[in-house]
């Protein structure tokens, strides 16, 4: 009995020896599976470490696309930032880069009429851009202000391009919101004809800054929102 399971213990032993000797070379195979894991994710990491700056900041450089300032015939003043747009437009003109102002269309709050009829005092944008412009030195009568109804970057570059085929000007300076010039300038050049000559701006003193605006709260959801419009622009209006 005792050689019996004696015979029965080697033969035990036996088998586990060969089931961790099996077990051996998966178990090193997961190791070095786990070690070059381990190494893609650390040099990850790092990578993202060392480029996170320079990522963030091509981020922000694609939003923008102006040219070098130069002579139009009309300046367009755009509704993203009507204000800043209209003093910069006010301020190209008395330097002479344009002698027409053309405001493409209304942007109206839809509780303008209501705030008027309580006695507060609020201008739409169009009403806005035009007193911007006459107070700061433009003539009424170098002043358009488009009647369409303008609700964002493409509605207006349709009323920009309405514009020039009725007045045909060849040289057009388009000042906008300097984190959509790259989107205005790439509606447009869809639109207008091909020998238009398109010069597209941000105001002087647009606070927009594409190397730190992960740094700025208001830059921040400035980029975010402006990369929504885009997939807009590209696949349709897909809120509609």
């Amino acid at each position: 009995m005792r050689a019996l399971l004696g015979l029965a213990y080697c033969g035990l032993a036996m088998d586990d020896l060969a089931s961790e000797n099996a077990a051996r070379p998966r178990t090193a195979r997961w190791r070095r599976r786990a070690k070059w894991l381990l190494a893609a994710v650390l040099a990850f990491a790092l990578a993202a470490l060392l480029l996170w700056r320079p990522t963030l900041r091509g981020l922000g450089e694609a939003l923008i696309a102006e040219d070098d300032l130069a002579a139009a015939d009309v300046v367009v003043v755009s509704s993203s930032s009507t204000a800043a747009d209209a003093f910069e437009a006010a301020a190209l003109y008395r330097r002479g880069y344009a002698a027409r102002v053309f405001v493409p269309g209304v942007s109206v709050d839809p509780h303008l009429q209501d705030l008027r009829s309580l006695g507060i005092p609020y201008l739409s944008s169009a009403e806005l851009a035009r007193a911007v412009l006459e107070r700061s030195g433009v003539p009424a009568d170098a002043i358009e202000i488009g009647s369409d109804p303008i609700d964002g970057t493409e509605t207006e570059s349709v009323a920009i391009a309405a514009y020039v085929a009725r007045q045909q000007p060849h040289r057009l300076l388009v000042v906008t919101a300097r984190s959509h010039t790259a989107r205005t300038r790439w509606l447009l050049r869809c639109r207008l004809p091909a020998d238009t000559v398109l010069i597209v701006r941000g105001a002087d003193d647009d606070g927009y800054a594409a190397d730190t605006w992960w740094q700025s709260r208001s830059s921040a959801r400035e980029t975010l929102m402006e990369y929504a419009r885009w997939i807009n622009t590209l696949l349709g209006d897909i809120w509609s």
